[in-house]
């Protein structure tokens, strides 16, 4: 007998029945996104049985029983294997351990980044989460940001989109593109302003690392121009859940940047000077992390979504409302390899 009511989610729903991806995508073409798993990660735990019925095109009853008639099927495919899951865990707890304790950190780095490609991103928070309460702190987890951030940039590099200049995503992909290079720009910074003797000595470093954040606030605008342009379209074809988790996501990475800037403007009294490095390092190198993330989410789902869902006409609204709103300057490094 199928378990389900209206307010159970996808996720839920999912980790029940393994074969329910299986089962949707048979029932309607509209469920072929699920495929996709940075959309499903997106959608799954916000999405309610309900909501999947609607998007299908029919009631929660009308799916409920087109389910129950497809319970063998719901219930194939095996689940996760939780004893696998906790030596996995284990096994990344003892990765970033010797990240922080290792002298052979390359050799870590390569079989941390082989479980990174691998593993549900739950099971590495979980892991991070449990050495946090062991004591580990911020700073004893930066080594694995590291990684993740290489990670991350290798996908980017690899799966890039690829759209015509002057098409409305192809200045999205370059702000990106601008973002990521004053991102990288600022730990260099930091990685120079941190081998200075003290604020003094690092003051004219400090200097750059400022106009660099400041080009990083007006890049703002490119949050802006995706909120008041491409999520109001996609909401218009009923894809909600993804604008929602990436406007959840500028907002978070806006409240980071505005702290780097308030501590660049007004280091605290008395706060010795390489910790305070420390804490803008942390804060930098965790940006970083999300706005890299968010990149490839970006990419590997709002825009490929927006790519088969949008006419012509959608992208001159988009297009013309975007010009409106204006753009601000990219850097020559980003324009040169157009």
């Amino acid at each position: 007998m199928i378990e389900m009511t209206r307010d159970t989610t996808l996720a839920e729903a999912l980790r029940e029945y393994p074969g329910l991806l299986d089962v949707l995508t048979e029932l309607s073409p509209t469920y072929g996104l699920l495929r996709n798993p940075t959309v499903r990660g997106l959608m799954a735990s916000r999405t309610s049985m309900a909501d999947v019925a609607r998007r299908g095109g029919m009631s929660f009853d009308d799916l409920a029983l087109k389910l129950a008639e497809s319970e063998e099927e719901l219930r194939r495919g095996g689940r996760a294997d939780p004893d696998e899951q906790d030596r996995i865990k284990e096994e990344i707890k003892g990765l970033i351990r010797g990240l922080k304790q290792s002298d052979d950190v390359e050799r870590i780095k390569v079989r941390f980044k082989d479980l990174l490609r691998r593993v549900d991103p739950v099971v590495i928070a979980a892991a991070e989460a449990e050495l946090t309460s062991e004591g580990y702190t911020m700073q004893d987890l930066m080594s694995a940001c590291e990684v993740h951030l290489e990670l991350f940039r290798e996908q980017l590099d690899r799966d890039k989109l690829d759209v015509p200049k002057g098409h409305p995503l192809w200045r999205q992909v370059k702000d990106q593109e601008a973002i990521l290079f004053w991102l990288n720009r600022a730990q260099e910074l930091l990685a120079e302003a941190g081998g200075r003797e003290g604020f003094e000595a690092a003051a004219g470093v400090l200097d750059k690392l400022r106009a660099v954040v400041a080009r990083l606030r007006e890049a703002e605008n490119h949050d802006t121009r995706q909120e008041n342009t491409l999520f109001p379209v996609l909401e218009r074809y009923g894809v909600e859940e993804p604008p929602a988790v990436m406007w959840e996501e500028h907002s978070r990475m806006k409240d980071t940047r505005r702290e780097v800037q308030k501590l660049l403007e007004a280091p605290p009294d008395g706060q010795p000077f390489g910790r305070y490095i420390s804490r803008l390092d942390s804060l930098v190198v965790g940006l970083s992390e999300a706005f890299v993330q968010h990149v490839t989410k970006e990419q590997n789902v709002l825009y490929q979504v927006a790519l088969r869902l949008l006419s012509e006409a959608d992208w001159q609204e988009v297009k013309q409302e975007s010009d409106e709103l204006g753009y601000f300057e990219l850097p020559p490094e980003v324009l040169s390899d157009e």
